[in-house]
């Protein structure tokens, strides 16, 4: 027989079709239902530790707050002062129960809001304690200790530069003997200013800062989520081991963005990992599908072989690292007639049939031009009669190279031609 193999294109009937489609749809809710359980876990353990961290932030400002108002300055702080102790209070209580992270953004919003209220309060209290001249040094003094250095340093790096020269100057205008009154109160004025010019820069700063980051951290923890739902799905898991791992470095990377606050870079990886992942769902979704249709096939053509008076002797995946490779049954008959079947994932079933006769008809040049094998089509056609009556699988007929329909076209464009019969011996073509 040739040594090229014989093939055909098999599917389930109807019915069978649409009860694997429905029971796939089934496994793959339930699959979807368990990456889900596993991102909200993920999701809560977040909340939970971003909570704690969100209270012990809004008890800092109550107690700031409170700092003010039982200090020297609460005098001066009055009803502002007491409204804003309240809001902390209240922010306190909030920030212990918040539902959700959007909740807790915005939560985390109002803090930064409330931080700036502090800084303002302060600002107030300060300014009517400045009418006591002597302490208007202090103030300054006490303004400037209160900055956030690594804010200020990061967000601002020249202006606290200049704001620490400014207030040697002031220091050492009151540091004279006898100092010049207006000199003071104008350096005091510039170191001010330049107090409160420092202080807006790097409040804009740092909430543009805070704001990005916030949004890539989001959006980097829902990509790691959709990485941890993969890794809990044994169908994905299966067929897209290697790209899981990949999605998994491109998270290390995002990662490293993050820490770079790189965060425009990081959350552009994150937003790719996700749509990676829904890749990889599709994919294995669809490699899980034609594997459990192959796995019927495959049933069914053990069973035809068998019926037909085959010992199927060797089941074997052509290659045993790759589960969608295709998949080998070998058999023998009582006369010692082979056969070979292979069915693959979602490509013709192959077959080969050696030592069966070809008839082949040449051109005058010596070239095949058509060929026939009785025989193995016989086999062949009994196997796919069989498969369909007994199992629901339909097959599109047989093909192989120079089978007398497949050449048709060919054969009406050669014009001239003198044609002889020959028979070939098994393996010859």
């Amino acid at each position: 027989m040739s040594a090229s193999p014989k093939y055909t294109h098999a599917r389930l009937d109807p019915e069978r079709e649409r009860l694997l489609r429905l029971e796939r749809q089934r496994q793959a809710e339930l699959e979807r239902e368990a990456r889900r359980a596993a991102e909200e876990r993920r999701r809560r353990e977040r909340l939970e530790k971003l909570r704690s961290a969100l209270v012990e932030q809004a008890r800092a400002f109550e107690r700031q707050i409170r700092t003010i108002l039982d200090g020297e300055l609460g005098k001066f702080a009055g009803d502002a002062g007491i409204r804003m102790k309240e809001e902390a209070t209240k922010l306190v209580a909030e920030s212990q129960g918040v539902p959700d992270e959007d909740a807790l953004r915005g939560t985390n919003r109002r803090l930064r809001s409330l931080e700036r209220d502090v800084d303002n309060l302060r600002d107030s209290t300060r300014r009517a304690h400045r009418e006591e001249v002597r302490g208007q040094l202090g103030t300054l003094r006490t303004s400037f200790g209160e900055l956030d250095r690594w804010r200020s340093r990061k967000f601002d790096t020249s202006g606290f530069a200049e704001l620490e020269e400014v207030l040697r100057a002031v220091e050492h205008t009151f540091e004279a003997r006898t100092p010049d009154v207006e000199r003071a109160k104008f350096a005091l004025a510039q170191a001010r200013d330049g107090l409160e010019a420092h202080r807006r820069r790097v409040t804009a700063a740092y909430d543009c800062w805070a704001e990005s980051k916030q949004q890539a951290e989001a959006r980097f923890h829902v990509a790691a989520d959709r990485v941890v739902g993969v890794l809990s799905d044994p169908v994905v898991q299966r067929w897209q081991s290697k790209n899981i791992a990949a999605l998994t470095k491109d998270l290390d990377v995002a990662e490293r963005l993050l820490k770079q606050e790189q965060f425009d870079v990081a959350k552009a990886r994150a937003a790719a990992i996700e749509k990676g992942v829904d890749q990889l769902i599709v994919a294995a979704q669809a490699s899980q599908l034609n594997e459990e249709r192959r796995q019927q096939i495959v049933a069914a053509m053990r069973e035809t072989l068998v019926a037909l008076g085959f010992v199927v002797d060797r089941e074997i995946l052509d290659d045993p690292h790759d589960e969608g490779s295709a998949y080998i049954l070998s058999g023998t008959r009582m006369t010692g007639e082979p056969i070979t079947v292979s069915v693959p994932h979602d490509s013709e079933v192959r077959y080969w049939l050696p030592g069966h006769s070809i008839t082949a008809e040449t051109d005058q040049a010596g070239r095949v031009i058509r060929s026939t094998c009785p025989e193995a089509e016989t086999l062949i056609e009994q196997v796919h009669h069989t498969l369909q009556s007994a199992f629901g699988v339909e097959t599109d007929g047989i093909h192989w190279p120079g089978k007398p329909d497949d050449i048709d076209t060919q054969r009406a464009q050669i014009m001239t031609r003198t044609a002889s019969t020959r028979t070939l011996e098994a393996g010859g073509k």
